[in-house]
């Protein structure tokens, strides 16, 4: 029942927002910042079973780093994400940046509309055979967290 805890806590940033008359046409690096960390640590509610799993997840989020380089090192390898993965994490970050970035100032279809025709293909084939090469590599893996309910 901790996703409707999730659902609430939404339902008042969503008040907060009309309250305090936030504009959301109005988009700067801090707004964006503070909605992704607002999400994020929301999520845990969503993902937890009960409420004192939460508050252990909140008392404990930071806990034992010391060395911040190291145990995200650690984390990873545990998670099996190795260079390789990351690469492509990092890659897929900058290019969904680069569109963000553009969707500011104009609209991304139009602008990849405009481009040379084999470099347009080229960027919808590799888009397709990512999707396709997660698609492969997750069979058998864990369930959509969405499934489990």
């Amino acid at each position: 029942m901790t996703f409707v805890l999730w659902g609430g806590i939404h339902g008042c940033a969503q008040i907060a927002e009309d309250i305090f008359k936030i504009d959301r046409k109005k988009k700067n690096w801090l707004s964006i910042a503070a909605v992704f960390l607002f999400v994020t640590f929301a999520w845990i509610f969503f993902r937890v079973e009960t409420l004192p799993e939460a508050i252990f997840i909140f008392q404990n989020i930071f806990s034992g780093i010391s060395h911040p380089a190291a145990y995200i090192k650690t984390g990873l390898s545990q998670m099996g994400i190795g260079k390789f993965t990351c690469a492509q994490i990092a890659i897929s970050l900058l290019i969904l940046t680069i569109f963000e970035l553009i969707h500011l100032k104009k609209d991304p279809i139009q602008e990849i509309s405009k481009l040379y025709k084999p470099i347009r293909w080229g960027a919808y084939w590799l888009f397709i055979l990512t999707i396709g090469y997660y698609c492969i590599k997750n069979v058998g893996q864990n369930q959509f967290v969405y499934f489990q309910f």
